[in-house]
């Protein structure tokens, strides 16, 4: 059974923003987001329904976008 590649995902917050994780499954890349913004004490929520997964580039041109 092959292994599962890790991929980046990108999601947004119910209050506007958004930011990347890096997992093998979307499953995933939402417990992991949701426990990373928890441990940090942020009230930011993160939105489940805009998990997608991204390019590199996709990723730069939404940096560029932001500046």
């Amino acid at each position: 059974m092959a292994e599962l590649k890790r991929k980046q995902y990108m999601y947004n917050f119910t209050t506007g923003g958004w930011n990347t994780i890096w997992a093998k499954t979307k499953r995933g890349a939402i417990r992991n987001a949701r426990n990373e913004w928890k441990k940090q004490g942020s009230k930011l929520e993160v939105d489940v329904n805009t998990f997608r997964v991204v390019s590199s580039e996709q990723v730069d041109v939404m940096l560029m976008m932001t500046r």
